[in-house]
């Protein structure tokens, strides 16, 4: 995935992966939605799988996710297919100024059935491109196609 500065509302990244041996196409819409969760239903029928981002020094953005979490528990009840949900901490790499500890983000994540992860996006590519990976693995258990959508 190509590298940028700060995102955009509705930045949009395409990356082609190797995801256990399958080629998956991964367009990714980094919505930076600073209008809240309300605004959050137009990207409802545009994903295939949500990543819910927050940073660790940042209680405020950690709150925010769950109003989220919540929207998107809602969207799940009335689908039919399954859309998988991770919880991203990010910003690990700022770990002296923590707000969040990883025990309280895994517990949000539990609560919601989702899975919850840890990384830096500044430096560690490797761990963000791992979480990538593993919404896709989330989405096709088998990654028997060929194209993917976020």
């Amino acid at each position: 995935m190509e590298e940028r500065g700060s995102p955009h509302p509705e930045d949009t990244y395409t990356s082609e992966e190797l995801v256990d041996q399958q080629p998956v196409l991964l367009k990714v819409m980094d919505t930076a939605d600073e209008d809240g969760p309300g605004n959050c239903e137009r990207y409802l029928c545009w994903a295939s799988a949500f990543l819910v981002v927050y940073s660790i020094d940042d209680r405020k953005s950690f709150e925010g996710c769950q109003r989220y979490l919540e929207v998107l528990a809602l969207h799940a009840k009335g689908c039919q297919s399954h859309c998988p949900v991770l919880l991203l901490g990010n910003k690990l790499d700022m770990e002296e100024y923590r707000q969040v500890p990883a025990a309280e983000g895994l517990s949000l994540a539990r609560r919601f059935g989702c899975l919850y992860y840890e990384v830096s996006a500044c430096q560690d590519f490797a761990g963000v491109q791992r979480v990538f990976h593993e919404a896709v693995r989330e989405e096709i258990p088998s990654v028997a196609q060929a194209k993917l959508i976020f």
